[in-house]
């Protein structure tokens, strides 16, 4: 039933939101189970630390290859062709989980899980875009990508403790978590519509939403685009060390129960939302560079202070909140105004599809790899250090950002992106 005199139908809109924020939910359960269900995984398998690392950067390498090519398989396929098949897909993946008997088995479980991962992102996106009025696109997909904080990050790591508690086996928490994924994907292709009717006058390749060789090339002409890069991919390794790394860190160093630990795990979701609601907005009105700056400086700040922290429940969960907080709302400047304001607006997907894939594969994918290796021979606590030496890295990079408070008219001589 339309609302208004364009057609739009509004109701749509509601259901479609409404299952893709689940499904985004889902998805990021599915994605960091295994985090909050490790230190029992390692005693079961004779998993080590390294194998937590190795697993978390397979998925994010699979990740970022899979956010390259999903654009284009959205623009010809639809989304509803992507979305449904890769939620069956991951949790399919999240399931099998349970029948593991080895790290290998587990490596290629992650890798399918990360390919499902990326397309789900890259579609999940156009399928909100598509079902969202013209006044309220921004508002749809940010709702729709806060169901991964706050199911994922937020209420997951509740859930699997208190699962892992209950049942008493991690294999059985993997295939329950499997079942909502598989019934919502019968529900989403019920629901959700393709816009494949809509005339369009302008190729993927024309907008820049298809990537190609030249896209790329042309992009790496900007020099915000290197920098965005480089500021996405060091906090991404830091978040990601300290994501992947903290709940293990929580119960086998500072000998804390697993339901506590999900507890304090839980601020990383809770405060992925605050940033991104407050610290985000507050970009607009001051400018990206110094907000991304000052975000890299506090969470630098957080983890020194989580190093040197003990068994302290309170502690550690504000601390974590304001990591998540800080790191996740400089990752939405950079990946959105910061780098799709420093190209023409033709290149503004494909700028961005370039800074994520860097991201998961340099950042998402090597530094929880390092940060295996590092717990498994010098102890867990000095994992942090890997996400302090980036985030350091980050500070220097944010230095060289130069971005205005908005993005200049595109008719004025002076509003050229800066070149190299």
């Amino acid at each position: 039933m339309s609302n208004n005199a364009t057609g739009h139908d509004f109701r749509y809109e509601l259901r479609a939101v409404a299952l893709l924020t689940f499904a985004f939910g889902l998805v990021g359960i599915d994605r960091f189970a295994m985090n909050y269900m490790f230190p029992a995984m390692r005693e079961d398998l004779g998993l080590s630390y390294q194998d937590l690392g190795n697993a978390s950067g397979m998925l994010s390498l699979a990740l970022g290859i899979s956010a390259l090519i999903a654009g284009p398989l959205t623009d010809r396929f639809g989304a509803r062709a992507v979305v449904v098949p890769s939620v069956v897909v991951f949790s399919l993946s999240a399931g099998l989980s349970g029948l593991v008997d080895g790290m290998g088995q587990l490596l290629v479980l992650r890798f399918t899980m990360g390919l499902a991962d990326g397309a789900f992102a890259t579609a999940c996106i156009t399928a909100s875009l598509n079902a969202a009025a013209p006044s309220r696109k921004a508002l749809v997909n940010g709702i729709s990508n806060a169901g991964l904080s706050i199911l994922g990050l937020g209420l997951g790591p509740i859930l699997i403790t208190w699962l892992l508690a209950t049942t008493g086996s991690w294999r059985l928490c993997f295939f329950i978590i499997t079942i909502p994924g598989l019934i919502l994907a019968v529900v989403l292709w019920r629901t959700l519509r393709d816009k494949s009717s809509e005339p369009t006058s302008v190729s993927a390749e024309e907008t820049g939403h298809a990537v190609k060789a030249s896209n790329i090339m042309e992009v790496l002409r900007y020099r915000n685009v290197w920098i965005c890069m480089g500021l996405q991919t060091t906090v991404v390794g830091a978040l990601v060390t300290v994501v992947t790394m903290t709940p293990s860190y929580i119960v086998d160093t500072l000998k804390m129960p697993e339901q506590v630990m999900g507890t304090i795990s839980s601020a990383i979701g809770f405060g992925t939302v605050t940033g991104a609601l407050v610290i985000t907005a507050i970009s607009d009105r001051v400018g990206r560079q110094p907000v991304i700056l000052g975000c890299a400086i506090g969470a630098l700040l957080m983890v020194c202070a989580l190093y040197v922290t003990g068994p302290n429940a309170v502690l550690l969960f504000i601390e974590l909140a304001l990591i998540s907080a800080l790191c996740f709302a400089s990752l939405y400047i950079v990946v959105g105004p910061a780098v799709t304001e420093c190209v023409p607006p033709s290149m503004g997907a494909s700028a961005t599809g370039f800074v994520i894939a860097t991201s998961e594969i340099l950042g998402g994918a090597v530094a929880p790899t390092m940060g295996g290796y590092v717990a498994e021979h010098y102890g867990l606590a000095q994992t942090y250090l890997i996400s302090i030496g980036a985030l350091c890295c980050a500070i220097v990079l944010a230095l060289f950002l130069r971005t205005g408070r908005r993005p200049a008219p595109m008719h004025m001589p002076n509003a050229a992106p800066q070149v190299l």
